[in-house]
């Protein structure tokens, strides 16, 4: 089976109106462009093998509206499992091009950005594994977008032969954001998502009405300046509740003139700054545990 093969096969369904296009990976598929997802069509994969984006592939996957992919590894050719740097991880993963998209159980590594779209509304980001120096950005999604229990982690540099969690390489972090949101991301919900390592674990940058739900931010000790939660800009109305944020720097950062961040249920612990570092923004209604 070859690139070609995957895409005349979804072409086909979208010709038929949409469906269901299954495809055992009997070893890895390497794209030299990028794989389109057509509208309706929900791309299925099995088998242990991978689909490699290309090094100068800019996008490895474009998804138009209403199509879905599930189950399915992507991962940057060229960047190797246990490496011990960041070389290599570059382009996007999966560019959202249309509403209504599905993106379900996959495992992306090695890009620069896992996900990105920008203009489209009601995501659903459900359950997948993500390393990458950036995770999630959505940028202006309307319309109750869902990003639930989504893992940011760094899979790729992760094995650390005689290291423990309480003395990281420098190979462990990552330098931009696990989940970002930026623009008008109205009635967004991020609910039950992880992210390790990030400079930034997440980010609302002039959103309305983003609710954050037990969602956890945790810092590596290789870094000093890292936030679990960044709200900032022209952000409205962002609602926090059972957030928690471990090993950061600042655990939540809030700069909103005239806005207000709120929740309870919050906790942060074993910072090395600030739990709560407001610059701007009415922060009266939010409860922060720290311990």
């Amino acid at each position: 089976m070859s690139q070609a093969d995957i895409q005349r096969s979804i072409d086909a369904k979208a010709a038929q109106g949409g469906g269901v296009c299954r495809i055992n990976l009997l070893g890895d598929i390497v794209l030299t462009t990028t794989l389109v997802i057509k509208e309706h069509v929900s791309l299925q994969c099995t088998g242990k093998h991978k689909l490699l984006a290309a090094q100068g592939l800019d996008i490895a996957l474009a998804l138009q509206a209403n199509a879905e992919v599930k189950g399915l590894q992507l991962h940057k050719q060229g960047v190797s499992f246990s490496q011990g740097d960041l070389q290599g991880f570059s382009g996007t993963g999966i560019s959202i091009q249309g509403h209504d998209t599905t993106i379900d159980e996959c495992f992306l590594t090695g890009f620069n950005i896992a996900i990105r779209g920008d203009g489209y509304g009601r995501c659903n980001i459900y359950r997948n594994r993500i390393d990458a120096l950036n995770g999630v950005w959505l940028t202006n999604s309307y319309d109750i977008t869902r990003i639930v229990d989504n893992h940011c982690w760094p899979f790729v540099t992760m094995q650390w032969a005689g290291v423990h969690d309480q003395s990281p390489p420098v190979s462990a972090n990552r330098p931009g954001v696990a989940y970002k949101l930026d623009g008008v991301n109205d009635w967004t919900m991020l609910r039950g998502n992880f992210s390790y390592a990030y400079a930034i674990g997440y980010e609302v940058i002039d959103g309305s009405d983003v609710t954050f739900i037990q969602c956890g931010a945790d810092g590596s000790q290789g870094t000093s300046n890292n936030t679990g939660f960044y709200i900032h800009g022209a952000s409205r109305i962002t609602n926090l509740t059972s957030c928690q944020c471990a090993g950061n720097h600042v655990g939540f950062w809030v700069d909103t003139p005239g806005g207000v961040v709120q929740g309870t249920g919050n906790s942060t612990w074993g910072l090395s700054g600030a739990t709560l570092n407001r610059v701007a923004g009415n922060t009266s209604l939010l409860q922060i545990l720290s311990r």
